[in-house]
């Protein structure tokens, strides 16, 4: 499913309206219309939602970000942009440098 059909079909079965989804998810009614349509694309190319917006989302329909992605067929990793905190960052880094290490050893 894209990302727009699972909005919508949360959308129509807990009968929620454009407006009060687009509220609870903190992401404009128009930017959610696009999603649900097909309709990414804007002044500078290819609207891609960054993972801050999935997580926007997946909270909004009361489900865990990885099970959202796992759900979005047509996601592309190298497409979505992702926001890394500090603390994501230190984490990665540790992983990079024990896989580095144990490719070593």
């Amino acid at each position: 499913m894209t990302i727009g059909d699972i909005i919508y079909d949360f959308r129509k079965t807990n009968k929620i309206s454009l407006v009060t989804f687009s509220k609870k998810c903190g992401l404009s009614k128009s930017y959610i219309s696009a999603l649900e349509h097909g309709n990414v694309t804007g002044r500078k190319g290819v609207i891609k939602p960054s993972m801050e917006a999935y997580r926007k989302l997946a909270n909004a329909m009361y489900i865990p970000l990885e099970q959202l992605l796992d759900m979005v067929d047509e996601l592309d990793t190298n497409s979505v942009e992702i926001e890394w905190t500090a603390e994501e960052r230190e984490v990665l880094e540790s992983v990079k440098r024990y896989l580095l290490w144990k490719r070593e050893h």
